[in-house]
């Protein structure tokens, strides 16, 4: 699938990155149709340095830029971030947010009602395309919309819609999280290895 719309990234933390490096090496979106904002200018510039895509100098001006943006903050900072860019958003925007245990309801009730909202729990190996997405959409989400988010989230692995959020938080500590433990089992048996005389290597 090649991207017609340009999608924007509020945020440029690990899993931004990790989204916009699966995105473009399996192909679904070219450089220049991805644009990324962030208070942290050093983060931004290591992005767009490293895979050629667009900064903004603000989120009002990605967003202005781009038809599909993408939520990437921590959860503790998304009410902050909603009343800043509400005056810019609108119904023409796909809004998807990957913010941990942030519902749908709560991204609505700032942002207004009637926005297609979507909500996922990628996790990180979406960078190697072996990622797993979990994700539901609001009411407003057009089923054309749908399929667009069902063929991204595919071209980093394996996508699984579920119509009830409620799944989505069991996800997160399950799949989202999962990684980062059988990492921490691999990197145990590694530095036991070593202890015991096996090269590094």
């Amino acid at each position: 699938m090649q991207a017609d719309k340009k999608t924007g990234f509020v945020g440029a933390g690990n899993m931004a990155t990790a989204l916009i490096k699966g995105l473009i090496e399996s192909g679904v979106y070219p450089p220049d149709r991805l644009v990324a904002s962030d208070k942290d200018r050093g983060k931004l510039k290591r992005l767009q340095s490293e895979y050629g895509i667009k900064g903004a100098d603000s989120n009002a001006e990605m967003i202005r830029e781009c038809s599909i943006v993408l939520l990437c903050v921590k959860p503790q900072n998304m009410r902050e971030l909603l009343k800043e860019i509400k005056e810019v958003i609108h119904k023409d925007h796909l809004i998807i947010s990957i913010a941990a245990g942030i519902p749908l309801g709560m991204i609505g009730g700032v942002l207004g009602p009637g926005l297609p909202l979507i909500r996922v729990m990628p996790n990180t190996p979406v960078q190697v395309g072996e990622g797993v997405s979990i994700w539901t959409a609001a009411r407003g989400v057009s089923q054309s919309q749908r399929e667009m988010v069902r063929a991204m989230l595919a071209a980093l692995g394996r996508e699984v819609y579920v119509a009830d959020e409620r799944y989505i938080d069991m996800a997160t500590a399950v799949s989202g999280s999962g990684p980062a433990y059988i990492f921490l089992i691999v990197e145990a048996l590694i530095d036991a290895a070593v202890r015991i005389g096996l090269p590094q290597e």
